[in-house]
């Protein structure tokens, strides 16, 4: 298991936080015996916040992004499945939420042995 975690901060020039941006990617492999990949899934985490002066929350954004790979002995794909995850939030300048929206995105790709596609399905729950 890979974990990569990057954090970025814009900052104007009184120090306030204009953008406050964490990613974490995590990747982790399950191999057979014979070092062919069983699941190569990667997870990507993007925290957004976009600040004012005040430090109060104009958004609050989550990203999340997980692709999942399940591959035979050959490393030909079975199952390509994207999963994206995204919350975003509008707050006023007191922390009230103007909107609070979440949308998940699931696209799965069912891939037989000679890596070409046989299906292609988009699940789109927006509330």
């Amino acid at each position: 298991m890979d974990i990569w975690i990057t954090r970025v901060y814009l900052l104007d020039i009184f120090g306030s936080y204009l953008v406050d941006m964490d990613i974490w990617i995590t990747r982790v492999y399950l191999l057979d015996i014979f070092g062919s990949y069983l699941m190569d899934m990667d997870i990507w985490i993007t925290r957004v916040y976009l600040l004012d002066i005040f430090s109060s929350y104009l958004v609050d954004m989550d990203i999340r992004i997980t692709r999942v790979y399940l591959l035979d002995i050959f490393s030909s794909y079975l199952v390509d499945m994207d999963i994206w995850i995204t919350r975003v939030y509008l707050m006023d300048i007191f922390g009230s939420f103007l909107v609070d929206m979440d949308m998940w995105i699931m696209c799965t790709h069912p891939v037989d042995i000679p890596a070409s596609y046989s299906g292609d399905i988009d699940i789109l729950y927006i509330y």
